[in-house]
């Protein structure tokens, strides 16, 4: 999911040649094709849905649209609101692009990936959320007007090596004199040309489950759509204005203020590394390596002023005198982005240089009106109040101690020349299920032979009757 496949609209995306996909049949980034060759089927796909229909229907709402305006002053709505924040402020109240029209609106937007079913190990994906800031918080969260703007399915087509293999066949042993063809494993396939069209095969496919390293195609189209919106804005009907009213048809132009998510969404559409060494959205505080698969950050008594009483608390082992770690900035993030895009070296030099930096790629929210891909950034609160305050802060204002868990003891367990670690709580819980798949593998070959001997004793009394 590096591209979308299709021509952009606004000027900005379409005078850049890596932008115009809508003929390529091969993504110019990973070079994966776009087609499998069996029965032409994308290899992923992405739904979209363009956002401007949903604000112009909101505009059709009578009753809701005296609540839409964006000059109501900030002092109506209660503290803590996005109205009363330093952002609404800048991007729309003092913004001439958007406070030139009350009707004119300031989104936001979410990002998570959830699972599709109950089952957690089933199909899953990648779902975005639009929500209107200029009507009252709780129309603006309810879910009859938000918007899904798109959703990115984490799975994905491919061919096995036998379909492969089975198609060189077919093409190799092609004679001008058979078509239609029909292959032994009963699917149907028809030569044009020199072209071979696989009319109905599902037997060499696979579907396959596997998260999109970026999110490209989607910030391609969401940017695009964007773009027109601040710049020429979206033709809306007011139907609060009598027909003829020469403010009924109006221009309706857009803002993105902020994207929240949880720290995997906001990685994705930040198009950053949110794992490994340098994978703070915010700084470059390095990670260290805790236990196998878990990075912690150590040092955090770095962000405090030089002159703070806990850089030197006699608590700790030594004396903190570093400094705190360097703050990512929009310039200096969308500069090291561009530098990795243009990069040219082998894959690996490329990998490392987004390792170091923590970025993998150019973000394309870079290029909305007055947006910053750092700050403008946010983590949701259900995952602050669970992880964070729950977990760490809370604790520490009652007074308790944290301290990390005891590590368990590790058994090595041998098994056809490889070796496991377990823990003894594990160990005892693996022999267990062990021994109930045994009995129950046991229980089921003696109903399995009495079944056998019942079968056996009857064909024997069917053939006696027959010869008597």
């Amino acid at each position: 999911m590096c591209t979308a496949f299709v021509d952009p609209i606004h000027p900005i995306l379409l005078q850049n040649k890596k932008y115009k996909n809508k003929d390529r049949q091969r993504c110019p980034v990973c070079k994966e094709k776009r087609y499998l060759d069996i029965n032409n089927t994308p290899r992923r796909i992405l739904y979209y849905f363009p956002f401007q229909h949903w604000l112009q229907d909101l505009y059709s709402k009578t009753d809701l649209i005296p609540f839409l305006a964006n000059d109501i002053p900030a002092n109506e709505f209660p503290s803590g609101t996005v109205r009363r924040s330093d952002g609404w402020r800048k991007k729309v109240t003092e913004n001439p692009n958007i406070n030139g029209d009350r009707r004119n609106q300031a989104l936001s937007m979410s990002c998570d990936g959830v699972p599709f079913f109950k089952d957690k190990n089933a199909a899953s994906g990648w779902v975005c959320i639009l929500h209107d800031e200029n009507a009252p918080f709780a129309v603006a969260r309810s879910p009859q007007h938000s918007h899904m703007v798109a959703l990115v399915p984490s799975t994905y087509k491919t061919e096995t090596k036998e379909g492969i293999k089975h198609v060189k066949r077919l093409v190799e042993a092609r004679c001008c004199t058979i078509s239609p063809l029909v292959s032994s494993c009963s699917c149907t396939y028809m030569f044009v040309g020199a072209r071979l069209l696989h009319l109905h095969c599902v037997c060499h496919l696979h579907t396959l489950r596997r998260d999109p390293p970026s999110l490209g195609a989607l910030h391609q189209l969401l940017v695009d759509n964007f773009l027109v919106g601040q710049d020429t804005g979206f033709p809306t009907t007011d139907h609060s204005k009598p027909r003829g009213h020469h403010e009924r048809i109006f221009w309706m132009k857009v803002v993105l203020l902020f994207i929240i998510g949880d720290y995997p969404g906001l990685g994705k559409m930040a198009n950053m590394l949110h794992s490994g060494r340098f994978g703070c959205h915010w700084c470059m505080h390095s990670f260290n390596t805790y236990t196998p698969g878990n990075l912690v950050a150590l040092g955090n008594r770095r962000h405090c002023p030089q002159t703070h009483p806990i850089r030197k608390d006699h608590r700790f082992d030594q004396e903190e005198e570093r400094l705190a770690p360097k703050t990512r900035t929009h310039s200096a993030t969308t500069a090291k982005a561009q530098e990795i895009e243009d990069f040219v070296g082998t894959k690996k030099g490329k990998e490392t240089l987004q390792k170091t930096s923590g970025i993998y790629g150019v973000n394309l929210f870079s290029l909305l009106l007055l947006f910053d891909v750092i700050w403008d950034m946010l983590p949701d609160m259900m995952h602050n109040l669970k992880g964070l305050w729950e977990r760490w802060l809370m604790p520490a204002f009652k007074g308790e101690k944290l301290t990390s868990p005891p590590t368990k003891p590790l058994m090595t367990y041998i098994h056809r020349g490889k070796s496991y670690e377990y823990t003894a709580e594990e160990q005892k819980q693996r022999k267990a299920a062990y021994a109930l798949k045994k009995k129950r593998y046991v229980e089921t070959k003696r109903v399995n032979v009495a079944a056998y001997g019942c079968c056996l004793l009857f064909l024997c009394l069917n053939s006696a009757l027959v010869l008597y």
